[in-house]
């Protein structure tokens, strides 16, 4: 019954799973809260510090965790909006190794926020539409020397930060562009359907 609806998606994720049970669909997209997008040129004093969310993969940061005594992390839960842009303006790296289900808030607010993204290769994290960094920020959980490598690569975020942080330009103008594009996503959707 549900293949006769019109059905919108967030993501590349979701668009090419719909596809793939031969669903119509409308790719729409999102944005971030524009608290994300104030103070972009302030400087902040950027700590050796790693943040992740809980909810998102926990056993494997806890396994991160247990091999990086030397590394702080910090769990990013119950904040607002502006409690958690202060938190991510004073990280370097943040790390989620969750399912990626569609195209993630934190990881977008928390590159705005001057962070570095690693994250695995599971659900829209596998794409380079939904989470367009460079492969070597996209940590394969089955690896298993994948521990091994996440730490060298967090060490590596923390000493050359301001070469690490320039190679998430591409996706830091994906995600300033954004807004835009879900409103003309919107417009387009509303013109096809006569609403």
């Amino acid at each position: 019954d549900l293949k006769d609806l019109s059905h919108v998606t967030q993501s590349e994720y979701a668009s090419k799973h719909l596809k793939n049970l031969g669903f119509k669909f409308t790719y729409l997209g999102d944005y971030l809260p524009d608290i994300f997008f104030e103070n972009l040129k302030t400087s902040q004093i950027k700590k050796d510090v790693v943040l992740y969310n809980p909810k998102k993969g926990l056993p494997y940061i806890n396994k991160l965790k247990s091999i990086s005594p030397d590394i702080k992390f910090k769990a990013i839960e119950n904040m607002s909006q502006t409690e958690l842009k202060k938190l991510l303006s004073t990280s370097k790296v943040y790390v989620d190794f969750g399912h990626h289900p569609g195209k993630d808030r934190i990881p977008r607010e928390a590159l705005m926020s001057g962070c570095c993204v690693i994250t695995n290769t599971k659900g829209s994290a596998k794409n380079g539409i939904d989470i367009p960094i460079l492969s070597k920020y996209k940590i394969h959980l089955n690896d298993k020397d994948y521990l091994i490598k996440a730490k060298a690569l967090i060490n590596d975020c923390f000493v050359n930060y301001e070469k690490s942080i320039s190679e998430f330009n591409n996706y830091r103008n994906v995600i300033i562009n954004q807004k835009s594009e879900f409103i003309k996503n919107v417009e387009v959707f509303i013109k096809s359907h006569n609403l």
